[in-house]
């Protein structure tokens, strides 16, 4: 497993799940392009558009749960990673996520990824099914500003497919969480306008804008603040 306890935690990003939904198999493939397996919990440090993040891979048997608690404190982000095929467990993935994450007053202000995987597969739940399952199951609130920001992305580890696209994103909201820009709640995979109707836009894309002018005016206000992100 490596040293975990003894790395700088200004990056920390915890993979949680529930066991075979593709954790271990997710971060072997970010971090050496190929899938690989491993027993228990591990960590590795993976570079993602430039910026570094340790990621801990908490393994999804019972046994090992009481882990998630001694480091929730110090993550700056989570990845839930869901087995879209596993319709039957759906519900319990999601209360896995719901209890430990959103429910858990030490990872307020952070940011949440949820993996729909295993997309390749024929009868998968598709990710606008998770979200909605996601939805149901948890009452989103934007009235604080220490709430989580939450966002769906389907994608296919086996495949390769959609990955170092949904870690981009991720990035992009850490940087803008960081700069306290990120939206709290869900941000939908589909967008509404006024009246109701569906941009079809992605949340998480529709903030891309936002994140390049909260830098500029960070540097204007500070000329150290884009180091100083990048770097911690």
């Amino acid at each position: 497993m490596g040293n975990y306890f003894g790395r700088d935690p200004r990056n920390d990003i915890l993979i949680l799940g529930l066991d075979d939904a593709g954790k271990t198999a997710l971060l072997s493939t970010l971090k050496l392009g190929k899938i690989l397996t491993f027993s228990g919990t591990h960590y590795e440090t993976i570079d993602v558009n430039g910026v570094s993040l340790t990621c801990l891979d908490l393994s999804g048997r019972n046994k090992e749960r009481p882990m998630i608690h001694l480091s929730t404190g110090t993550a700056r982000g989570f990845v839930h990673v869901i087995d879209s095929t596993d319709a039957a467990r759906l519900d319990e993935a999601l209360d896995e996520l719901v209890k430990f994450v959103l429910l858990e007053k030490k990872t307020l202000g952070t940011v949440v990824m949820v993996l729909a995987n295993k997309q390749d597969i024929p009868g998968a739940l598709t990710a606008l099914e998770v979200e909605d399952a996601l939805k149901r199951k948890y009452k989103f609130s934007s009235t604080s500003p220490l709430a989580h920001t939450v966002f769906v992305r389907p994608c296919s580890v086996l495949a390769k497919e959609g990955i170092h696209e949904a870690f981009g994103e991720f990035v992009n909201l850490l940087d803008l969480k960081r700069c306290g820009k990120a939206k709290p709640g869900l941000l939908s995979l589909v967008t509404e306008d006024q009246n109701g109707g569906n941009f079809g836009r992605l949340g998480v894309e529709a903030q891309k804008e936002s994140l390049a002018l909260a830098k500029v005016k960070a540097v204007l206000k500070n000329p150290f603040c884009f180091r100083i992100s990048k770097a911690c």
